[in-house]
Order: structure tokens, then C-alpha cells, then sequence
């Protein structure tokens, strides 16, 4: 009875291990080749890091600057979003890598302004915030008057005051949903 279940378990073990080698080397087969170009300006040498994930693995990738320029190379299933990392805050950028040839252009300690080109989902995502912006503006200042309006409650001396401001900070809320629906 040990002979059978040892034979089982083992014939088990070796179909699984069949299975996922067969998913690996489909994995392989079905990604391409992707090139990500890149410039810093203000910045000729030092070492960039991009860690991306193209499926269920994070990589991690570093290469070195030289005279302001860079390259990575790797694999990629789909448009994959990936961050760029110069080694400080100011330094960093989520961006998203296609399966194709793409070029970036990073000032350092201004990552964020970066200019991609070459990534078709980098330019929806681009247009995205674009379209965002005078919404955040409008969410920014009712942020504001949010923080006045409950300073301006906690420092009331009377009751009909404070009461007439509360309802003010209503409207502010409920402004404040409607601009975050839009959004």
C-alpha cells in the first residue's frame, strides 16, 4: 500500500511540475522585447533603478548614467506600469512600459515632469491627469475652505454663529462629493 501512495504522490508531483513548466515557457514565448531610452538632464552619472512587474514576479532593474543617458531593456506581456527611481523623492516616476522601443526625458530632482514618448498608455495617462487637473484645483480650495470653515467652528463664541457656519460647512461637504463624483 506504501509502494502505491509513493508511486501516486510521485506521479502527481511530476505531472505538476510538468504543468508549470509548460505555463513558464508559454510566458516566454508570448512576451516581447521592450527598450526605455532615457536622459536626465542635470545629472551625467550615477545609477537609475526601474522596478516594474510584468506579471505575477517584481524586477527589479538598475543601469548606469552616462554623459546624462540611460537604458533598460526587458520583457513584457502588456503595458505594465513601472516606477523610475533616481534615489530621492524628488527622483521619482511612475510611468507605463509597452512591449516596444520608448524614449524619456527626466530632469533631475524634477522626475515627475518627465516627457515620455513611445508608450501609447503613458499618453492616455498623461491626457487622464490633464483632463484631472482643473478638478483637483476646485478639490484643492474646497479643502481649504473645509480646514476654515471647522477652524472658524471650533473658535465660534455663540451659538447662532456657530450654527449658521455649520451649515455653511455643509454645503462645503457636499460640494466637495459632487466635485469628487465628477472627478
Amino acid at each position: 500500500l506504501n509502494q502505491i501512495s509513493m508511486k501516486t504522490s510521485l506521479s502527481t508531483f511530476l505531472a505538476f511540475l510538468n504543468l508549470i513548466i509548460s505555463c513558464n515557457s508559454k510566458s516566454d514565448k508570448n512576451s516581447k522585447k521592450f527598450t526605455l531610452q532615457g536622459e536626465i538632464n542635470g545629472q551625467d552619472s550615477g545609477i537609475i533603478a526601474l522596478r516594474y512587474m510584468p506579471n505575477e514576479t517584481v524586477i527589479y532593474d538598475t543601469a548606469k548614467i552616462k554623459n546624462s543617458k540611460f537604458v533598460f531593456t526587458g520583457k513584457l506581456f502588456e503595458p505594465t506600469r513601472a516606477s523610475l527611481n533616481g534615489g530621492n523623492d524628488l527622483n521619482r516616476v511612475e510611468v507605463y512600459l509597452e512591449p516596444q522601443k520608448m524614449t524619456i526625458s527626466l530632469s533631475k530632482d524634477k522626475f515627475i515632469e518627465c516627457k515620455m514618448t513611445g508608450s501609447k498608455t503613458q499618453d492616455e495617462l498623461d491626457l487622464l491627469k490633464k483632463m484631472e487637473e482643473p478638478i483637483n484645483e476646485r478639490l484643492s480650495v474646497l479643502r481649504e475652505q473645509q480646514f476654515a470653515f471647522n477652524d472658524s467652528i471650533k473658535n465660534s463664541k455663540t451659538d447662532p454663529a456657530k450654527l449658521l457656519l455649520e451649515k455653511k460647512a455643509e454645503e462645503i461637504d457636499n460640494l466637495w462629493s459632487q466635485t469628487r463624483d465628477e472627478l
